[in-house]
């Protein structure tokens, strides 16, 4: 995996075992237990305990669950921008709508680093462990109430980097010319357009990320909510970024949602990472071309075409109305529409008409600009 032969490197469990590897985990006192329990809260506060004793002169100190592949090279690079020497709490920050801390208490929308990884300096990871008793009563939920703890306690806001990604959930990673699992590795990288890839923005539920996953350098990539089985492609993608950066040429991660940039909650099951290759230096005159009137950003064949005109809805407080329009069949019209203005602008929008066939008299429409 990404911490093999690496000494900076614990694992903590509620007992003491020997991995695969040799290395050994460190056993903390705490009990086995579900994900929103306390056993978690406990291990968590006890991890930074044992890792700021056994790594006395670390800076920077990073949670990462099991499911997160960690880049620790361009982590530390990426820590760079922040004073080590503050209380720095970094992560992918996102709210948690509704959830149940003790029985009579309940939390919304508190921003805090989801996705089971985050990084504390030395300094907060201090204070934070000083905090224990606070922290462990009542916990039913690690994140969000660390999230709360120091916003409320220590006014210690999360802070996010653009290449820690807790959403969507990596399975695979596609180089263009083939998609990599765990079976195959692919070793070429087609070019990107010459207009590159979007952000893409994911409606909030219950919870979700506060910013888009937004199109960067693989080299920026720092923290990744992935399944294992998705690694050896992360892993092989570092070196054939490596082999291209030679060749005056870099790799850029983004997600292919067909020109969508605002879809459905937790990106609609989007599981893979798509990559292209790029010259640094044409970024700029990329950027020109992306704001002129040749380029039209067209979606093509829309994966549900009518979700622009239901996520309207429910932004809109009609989420019921679609659900019945929509109960057996529905009729789609979409009309992309794009309009130059002499100002060297132009106005963008998609116009949806959704009719339901066991109500026909019954029509719903939205016009969204983007």
């Amino acid at each position: 995996t990404w911490a093999a032969g690496r000494r900076d490197v614990i694992f903590v469990a509620a007992e003491s075992n020997v991995l695969p590897d040799g290395r050994r985990l460190h056993a903390v006192p705490c009990a086995d237990g579900p994900g929103t329990s306390q056993a978690i809260c406990c291990k968590v506060v006890e991890g930074f305990r044992v890792a700021l004793e056994k790594f006395p002169v670390a800076e920077w100190l990073t949670m990462a669950s099991d499911d997160t592949f960690v880049f620790p090279d361009q982590l530390r690079k990426e820590l760079g921008i922040f004073n080590l020497a503050r209380h720095v709490y970094v992560g992918a920050p996102g709210p948690r709508q509704q959830f149940l801390f003790t029985p009579t208490m309940r939390l919304r929308a508190e921003a805090h680093a989801g996705g089971g990884a985050y990084v504390l300096s030395r300094p907060l990871a201090l204070e934070f462990v000083r905090l224990r008793e606070h922290y462990l009563a009542g916990c039913m939920k690690d994140d969000a109430l660390l999230g709360l703890l120091l916003r409320h306690a220590l006014d210690v806001h999360v802070q996010p980097l653009p290449g820690i990604k807790n959403e969507p959930r990596i399975r695979r990673v596609s180089f263009g010319g083939c998609t990599s699992s765990d079976h195959e590795l692919c070793g070429s990288i087609r070019g990107c357009t010459r207009r590159l890839p979007p952000p893409v923005y994911a409606h909030l539920d219950q919870a979700g990320s506060l910013y888009p996953f937004a199109p960067l350098d693989v080299t920026r990539l720092a923290l990744l909510q992935s399944d294992p089985s998705a690694w050896p492609a992360l892993t092989h993608l570092a070196f054939v970024a490596a082999e291209l950066r030679e060749q005056g040429r870099a790799v850029l991660a983004y997600l292919d949602f067909e020109g969508h940039r605002m879809v459905g909650t937790h990106y609609e099951g989007l599981d893979t990472l798509s990559v292209c290759a790029y010259v640094p230096s044409e970024r700029l005159s990329g950027f020109r071309f992306a704001t002129s009137h040749e380029s039209v950003d067209i979606m093509r064949d829309p994966k549900v075409p009518q979700m622009a005109a239901l996520r309207w809805m429910d932004a809109s407080g009609l989420g019921y109305a679609h659900r019945e329009v929509c109960a057996e069949r529905c009729h789609i019209n979409e009309h992309k529409h794009v309009q130059p203005s002499p100002n060297d602008s132009r106005t963008e929008w998609v116009e949806v008409i959704v009719r339901g066939v066991a109500c026909p008299i019954l029509e719903l429409w939205a016009t969204s600009k983007q």
